[in-house]
């Protein structure tokens, strides 16, 4: 039997709805049970040790950036916070950059 690898998907932007679908996609195609910080609350004290939980029990993390970065401060700290557990507590996969142009 084949192993079947869970992925935590983390995003740099809260609102990477389409992103975050599109890398649940590819990871079902790879045969990967896709989690990601879509899943859990946005607010409240308990999110990070949920998320921490829930990467803890994962193989793989990545996380998903997107250009220009539309969200700043205590989101991009949580992120950095939550990569840095990642990479001391699973196997972090390389970055997945998408670009887009900026708003007119």
């Amino acid at each position: 039997m084949d192993k079947i690898y869970h992925v935590f998907t983390g995003a740099s932007s809260v609102n990477m709805r389409d992103e975050l679908m599109e890398a649940s996609q590819a990871l079902h195609e790879l045969s990967c049970v896709p989690t990601g910080m879509q899943l859990y609350p946005r607010d409240g004290d308990e999110r990070s040790a949920m998320r921490r939980q829930a990467i803890a029990n994962c193989d793989y993390y990545i996380l998903v950036l997107k250009k220009p970065y539309l969200d700043t401060g205590e989101h991009l700290l949580e992120m950095a916070a939550e990569y840095r557990f990642a990479a001391q507590n699973v196997r972090p996969w390389p970055f997945c950059i998408r670009s887009c142009s900026p708003p007119a």
